[in-house]
């Protein structure tokens, strides 16, 4: 006999109708109905589910290729130099990648030999957003084969599919095609089975998260059984949404932050960017470092990227997962 088997074998099965009479005998007359989730995805959430639910929906999300996430740390850059130093200090404090938003500048190929100076970006990844067409060329001019990374245009749209394959063969670790996810879901409907094939490979998707931790668990977990349904691959990478923070209310800021970390890894992304709030009386170096050291915490000392696919099974998080995938496609 299994260890399991011998664990439970002293209790009976309890159905799902068993478990159901007692809830309503404990309301006292309260209606069943008022425990019942409407969400604002428009769809509605029981207060528990069980192994009879998972036969039903019958869901099966794959495994990442790869374990764990990339440590991303986000800048804005206004300075090619600042931004430079602000990025070998991220990596020396134990960020992975970098991502360099350069929405705000001009680019050229001696600026972005300053701002990559003293990164090994086939070690490193590095993340460009706001950038626009026009200056790809400028973009690739500094890169290596093994220049790793990805881009999310500013300008994009389908017609440049071809163009950004041509890329890719070129530089085949990096990533030439990022979407957010309202996009993706705009290119899984808008016919993406005749797109070819290896314009699809290591597709990158971007998402923000709130701190609602179980939805955003199923979230990523929908989009991942989606690009799985549609045989496309995709790189999904995670940020939160930073909000101001009040005096005293500093420590709530950076739970919600640790909390939308818990979601994102758990749900299976591929890299994370926790944004900084502001610590009212603190640098914003200062602020960043305690964002950056909660995935270092999660990831070195609950050793959160060895766990394979931890929300599998959960009769729960699959049913939401589910109602999640349906609502999206």
């Amino acid at each position: 006999m299994k260890k399991d088997q011998q664990l439970f074998s002293g209790f009976s099965a309890v159905t799902a109708q068993e478990w159901k009479n007692k809830i309503i005998e404990e309301l006292r007359g309260k209606p069943f109905e008022d425990l019942i989730w409407h969400t604002r995805e428009g769809f509605d959430i029981r207060p528990f589910y069980t192994a009879e639910d998972l036969e039903k929906i019958k869901i099966s999300v794959p495994q990442k290729q790869n374990p764990g996430w990339e440590i991303r740390q986000d800048f804005v850059v206004m300075d090619f130099g600042d931004a430079n130093k602000q990025a070998t200090d991220a990596l020396q404090a134990g960020a992975d990648s970098i991502g360099f938003d350069v929405s705000k500048t001009t680019l050229s190929k001696s600026n972005l030999q300053k701002l990559l100076a003293g990164i090994d970006t086939s070690i490193h990844p590095v993340h460009f957003t706001g950038l626009k067409m026009k200056s790809l060329e400028k973009l690739v001019s500094v890169f290596t084969k093994k220049t790793s990374g990805s881009v999310e245009f500013a300008d994009f749209s389908f017609e440049h599919l071809q163009m950004l394959a041509k890329y890719a063969r070129r530089f085949p670790a990096f990533r030439f095609f990022t979407l957010s996810e309202h996009a993706f879901f705009s290119f899984i409907k808008s016919g993406s089975g005749g797109i070819p094939r290896s314009e699809g490979e290591g597709m990158g998707v971007r998402l923000s998260l709130s701190s609602d931790y179980f939805m955003e668990i199923a979230r990523l977990r929908a989009l991942r059984f989606i690009s799985a349904q549609k045989n496309i691959p995709v790189f999904i990478h995670a940020e939160n949404i930073p909000q101001k923070t009040a005096k005293g209310d500093e420590h709530c800021s950076i739970l919600r932050a640790t909390t939308t970390a818990m979601a994102a890894v758990i749900g299976g992304c591929d890299s994370l960017s926790l944004h900084a709030s502001p610590l009212p009386g603190k640098s914003r170096a200062f602020s960043e470092r305690i964002y950056r050291n909660i995935q270092l915490l999660l990831k070195h000392e609950a050793h959160l990227d060895e766990v394979i696919n931890p929300a599998a099974g959960s009769y729960f998080i699959e049913v939401l997962t589910k109602k999640i995938a349906d609502k999206c496609v």
